[in-house]
């Protein structure tokens, strides 16, 4: 019998058993600060019954407390004790959990037997969450093994055979041909545009970066790059669309023009509340906004404007 060669899955499979050697340790830890409770009830009580059942068995078969636990729980013991545990480790980042989740059936998919293998950019973006997860719980040293085994698993000859033609497709430019270059010419995004030192310096607090118009209003937002009017300029890439907006607005509220109605034309995320925002602040405060420096370029917490 012909077996299929499957590296996609296997290598799914080793980054998935690093994960959670990693993070039975991690979540035991901090349970055991769950307030009132023993690290065996504070696990149980966040467990289904099914599972609970197999975590007391596991215990009675001799297992530690760590080892009676498994990918399937982790979700449901970080919700549970979001707030009285969790939420303390993870300030504003609650996309956290619902990575948990999806490492769930990342696990689920890889030790499926199907004879076919996962799709290749599927396999990047699962290595590449699971690593981002153990960067956030402080396991540098796995982190750094989950990667190297995504960079050997991309960069071997078979894998570059695979995702590149023969020759590099052309297509006719304004001065002619323009040749499309090979995945491996890229340049890494983070060369080409380089993060913010928050970002690079691990400083990055997603909270402050979910634009609210109410809370920029009502003051809540008065300590983010939002609620300040200064740093909101300085750090926002004006587009075309959202500087079109601005002017339309003023020539409305001054009687000089514009339209009554301003319909954008963006999807979730194309920066509708973060045109609004700017707007709010080009209003209330003319003076601080007018003092913003120029960007050259756009940075990461600025967004498309409306259009």
């Amino acid at each position: 019998m012909t077996t299929i060669p499957r590296p996609n899955k296997e290598a799914l499979i080793k980054v998935i058993d690093i994960y959670r050697d990693a993070m039975r340790p991690f979540l035991v830890h901090h349970l055991r600060q769950a307030p009132g409770k023993r690290v065996e009830d504070a696990i149980k009580q966040a467990l289904r019954d099914n599972q609970a059942n197999q975590f007391e068995q596991n215990l009675r078969n001799g297992r530690s407390v760590e080892e009676s636990i498994d990918i399937n729980d982790f979700p449901e013991l970080v919700r549970v004790h979001w707030r009285d545990v969790f939420s303390n480790r993870f300030p504003g980042d609650r996309v956290m959990q619902n990575r948990l989740y999806e490492i769930k059936s990342i696990r689920d998919e890889a030790s499926h037997p199907e004879a076919s293998d996962i799709d290749e950019e599927k396999t990047r973006a699962h290595i590449y969450m699971v690593a981002d997860v153990l960067g956030k719980i402080g396991r540098t040293g796995e982190k750094e093994e989950v990667e190297k085994i995504r960079e050997e698993l991309f960069a071997s000859p078979q894998q570059e055979a695979d995702l590149q033609p023969e020759q590099p497709k052309a297509t006719q430019g304004v001065f002619g041909e323009i040749s499309t270059p090979r995945t491996h010419e890229l340049r890494p995004w983070r060369e080409v545009i380089r993060p913010n030192e928050d970002v690079t310096e691990g400083r990055f607090r997603q909270a402050e970066f979910a634009a609210s118009l109410q809370r920029v209003y009502d003051g809540r937002a008065r300590d983010t790059e939002y609620g300040n009017p200064v740093s909101f300029f300085n750090r926002t890439y004006i587009t075309p669309g959202m500087r079109a907006l601005l002017v339309n607005t003023f020539q409305r509220l001054n009687g000089s023009g514009g339209d009554p109605v301003i319909q954008t034309k963006t999807g979730f995320g194309g920066g509708k509340t973060h045109s609004l925002i700017a707007l709010y602040h080009l209003v209330r405060h003319p003076i601080s906004s007018s003092t913003r420096r120029p960007a050259a370029t756009p940075t990461p917490a600025g967004k498309s404007g409306a259009s």
